[in-house]
């Protein structure tokens, strides 16, 4: 991907690059009123070689199954920039923002939030929680895609 100016967000956009199925279409117009879409054109033209990819870029009616009967969160993080499951680790939400929206994200609630990305000050706080809990050893980069973060940061 030359820029993120090359980035694909509606079923018009992505039908310039990949044929889809009937099924395909409709799957896609259906879910991306629950989850949006966002993919590079060279995933695009990388789903027509492979399955896997294709699997894990285009919309499928599955993922809103029941969606409705499950938890937002299921795995309980809240919407701070640190998580915590084990003592002895840390994990730091980073960014919402992905260049390409994987179907099988665990955090796909945060795709409908506004785009945010950790600022000075956060970081700054994170560090002082880090240095407040010396039995953290393991300090997880995350997001959505941390190396999409502002450089001047």
């Amino acid at each position: 991907m030359k820029t993120l100016s090359e980035i694909i967000e509606s079923i018009k956009e992505l039908k310039k690059y990949v044929k889809l199925t009937e099924k395909e279409e409709k799957d896609f117009q259906k879910v991306v009123k629950v989850y949006p879409f966002r993919s590079s054109v060279y995933y695009a033209l990388l789903s027509k070689k492979s399955k896997a990819v294709r699997k894990m870029l285009l919309p499928s009616a599955e993922e809103i199954e029941n969606f409705q009967e499950l938890p937002e969160d299921p795995f309980n993080e809240g919407s701070g920039r640190i998580v915590r499951r084990y003592p002895d680790r840390a994990l730091i939400i980073t960014t919402n923002f992905c260049a390409v929206l994987c179907r099988f994200c665990m955090r796909k609630r945060n795709w409908k939030r506004p785009k945010f990305f950790l600022n000075e000050e956060e970081i700054l706080k994170i560090e002082s929680f880090l240095k407040e809990n010396p039995k953290i050893h393991d300090v997880i980069i995350s997001g959505g895609d941390p190396l999409l973060l502002p450089t001047d940061i």
